[in-house]
């Protein structure tokens, strides 16, 4: 039978971290970058609050759990609300009971919203499961623009968007990767504006959050980097975005792009232009996280599911959250949707923002 034990991110031994990394690079499933246990580290450098469960089986480690230790003995994500992918990094065909898990972990629940729907042991802890749709970019633009699944399959809507650009512009030029301050502090300020814009939390007034995306920036190997790519039209700086990357798999984080610039697409000529450069760069797949919105469903080429929901060992809690979320939902379909909608977008912008304590 696995047994899990918690122990401070921080008290992992060199020996545990290198299993876990082992057993990401060899099970596809764990092939994004969320998955690395690079990323755990980086978290548990600006924050205090994160742990990983040890899961043993006959005294041999065979998988781990990460999470963050929040108050009253409720688990969430490592990276909370920042987290697109979660999972126990585990050895195939080990089996193990989810809401055990959590008590042996010393916790009375554990929330997720993008756990990997594949991990049956959660089954029936899921309340919804959602699309999070994918990208293969192998082969390059012309490879790419075949397989998606939605919009035109040619190459010529690409040549006149940076034909567009050059015009208006100037001379387009694409850097992959930089580590320039200027285009990273350029990144932050557009992303706060776009967050004030739209009346969404933002995450970067949270020092936490900086600190984290400075340290991806600084980090970079051939198994996990953070990855921030520029676009120019001639001297202008157009569009960025930052990513994490592990070997072929690029997880889309945040793009941005200069507002006054808006008429020529500059966010969509940047993600073409990555796509063209997949096969120099050896990238095979780029995540787009949970959800269909427009420019996702536009770009997608396949998906898997994620799934949102608790594991929860307080007997009262489940059937009350239960209740709660029908409300919710029937509140959405009801003529009340529009009367409850402005104090409902005040209680998830507190919620969020509690989130990221």
């Amino acid at each position: 039978m696995i047994h899990g034990t918690p122990i401070r991110a921080d008290r992992l031994t060199d020996a545990q971290w290198k299993r876990w990394a082992e057993l990401q690079e060899s099970i596809p499933e764990f092939d994004n970058p969320y998955f690395r246990p690079e990323f755990t580290q980086a978290v548990a450098a600006v924050r205090d609050d994160v742990e990983v469960t040890v899961l043993e089986e006959s005294g041999q480690e065979v998988g781990y759990l990460p999470f963050q230790r929040g108050r009253f003995g409720v688990g969430r994500p490592v990276s909370g609300p920042l987290s697109d992918f979660q999972a126990v990094i585990i050895e195939p065909g080990r089996v193990f009971n989810a809401r055990r898990l959590i008590r042996q972990s010393r916790l009375l629940s554990w929330k997720f919203d993008h756990l990997l729907a594949t991990q049956s042991a959660f089954a029936s802890h899921h309340r919804y499961v959602e699309p999070s749709p994918v990208m293969n970019v192998e082969g390059g633009l012309k490879a790419y623009l075949k397989r998606r699944i939605n919009g035109s399959s040619s190459t010529r809507g690409v040549r006149r968007l940076n034909a567009k650009i050059e015009r208006l512009i100037g001379p387009i030029r694409f850097v992959p990767h930089t580590t320039d301050l200027e285009v990273f502090n350029t990144l932050l300020r557009w992303k706060r504006a776009q967050y004030q814009a739209t009346g969404m939390t933002d995450v970067f007034s949270f020092g936490w959050t900086r600190k984290l995306l400075q340290s991806l920036l600084d980090h970079s190997t051939p198994k996990f980097s953070g990855m921030l790519s520029a676009l120019y039209g001639g001297d202008r700086l157009l569009a960025v975005h930052f990513g994490m990357r592990s070997g072929g798999v690029l997880h889309s984080w945040f793009p941005a792009y200069d507002a006054e610039f808006s008429n020529v697409s500059a966010g969509n000529a940047l993600l073409m232009q990555l796509i063209q450069a997949a096969p120099e760069l050896g990238l095979e797949r780029i995540d787009l996280g949970k959800g269909m919105q427009t420019d996702k469903w536009r770009y997608m080429t396949g998906a898997s599911d994620v799934a949102e929901g608790a594991v929860e060992c307080r007997p009262l809690v489940g059937p009350a959250s239960n209740v709660w979320l029908a409300t919710r939902d029937w509140v959405k379909q009801s003529p009340l949707r529009a009367p409850a909608s402005v104090p409902a977008r005040w209680v998830r912008h507190l919620r969020e923002r509690a989130l990221f304590q």
